[in-house]
């Protein structure tokens, strides 16, 4: 009988065995399973990756050319700016000038027509106690032939008063002219 109770235990071992392998077995199907799954999950999430890069290479490749475009756009713009504030510089130095021109030819014509009454008399004789108006007005009347009022109607005088000599500048009214 030992060796049917043997043979028994020897089937319930080898029964528990199997019961135990089948258990790994079906364990082992199962983690087998999730790691078939698992590698399809990274391969489909690498087959996603490899097109999100492609896509982004593609689209950061677009960018480059983008942005030389851009500056050489700029670049264009840039010279033209130049070339059109140069131009403005120049056009404004011109206008200025041209109005410094205009105003320099303007002092000169007023600078004229303001002597254009004026005259300068040398070599009227005058004498020590001699009043100067007295001797221009009767230079005037007498040797000129002017008449008296307009005369007297001349702005101020300023005589010489020898030919080495500053002339001595003599007031009339509320002007001076040079005689």
């Amino acid at each position: 009988m030992t060796t049917l109770e043997a043979i028994a235990d020897l089937k319930s071992v080898v029964m528990g065995i199997d019961s135990k392998v089948t258990l790994f077995t079906s364990r082992l199907d199962s983690v087998e399973q999730n790691l078939t799954h698992l590698i399809t999950e990274v391969k489909s999430d690498v087959v996603q990756v490899r097109s999100d890069l492609s896509t982004t290479q593609t689209e950061v490749e677009k960018l480059r050319t983008d942005h030389n475009e851009l500056e050489r756009g700029i670049g264009h713009i840039e010279s033209q700016l130049n070339t059109l504030e140069m131009e403005k510089m120049e056009c404004l130095k011109k206008n200025l000038d041209d109005k410094l021109f205009a105003l320099k030819e303007n002092q000169l014509f007023l600078e004229k027509h303001e002597r254009k009454y004026n005259i300068l008399i040398y070599g009227i004789r005058q004498k020590q106690d001699e009043n100067i108006w007295q001797v221009v007005d009767n230079f005037f009347v007498k040797d000129l032939g002017i008449e008296k009022f307009k005369a007297e109607s001349f702005p101020p005088l300023q005589m010489p008063t020898g030919s080495h000599q500053e002339p001595q500048l003599l007031a009339k009214k509320d002007q001076m002219l040079l005689l």
